[in-house]
């Protein structure tokens, strides 16, 4: 656990704006990857595209209807991108 001389809600708000600036800059990594701007391979990791496809319930209509054979009816498909990143093995890493 790391000190500091922060009162507890002050270095919580201290850290709460720094996840939302970490999640901004993965937001931006990301992107760049998705969009072929940078190179997916490292020094130690290497990032993996990818597109993962999941039904959703919309509860919405759900709620109209509550019979269970009646539900596939409301299920909608989404598409995401996904971008994983893994540790390189050193036959990759010196691969490059």
């Amino acid at each position: 656990m790391t000190q500091t001389n922060r009162k507890p809600p002050d270095e919580l708000a201290d850290v709460r704006e720094r996840m939302k600036e970490l999640k901004r800059r993965e937001d931006e990594l990301k992107a760049s990857l998705i969009a072929g701007e940078a190179d997916l391979v490292g020094d130690e990791f290497i990032a993996k595209i990818s597109q993962v496809t999941s039904e959703r319930i919309n509860s919405p209509k759900l709620r109209k209807e509550v019979a269970a054979e009646q539900l596939k009816p409301y299920l909608v498909t989404q598409v995401a991108t996904v971008v994983n990143v893994e540790r390189m093995t050193a036959t990759e890493d010196d691969n490059g």
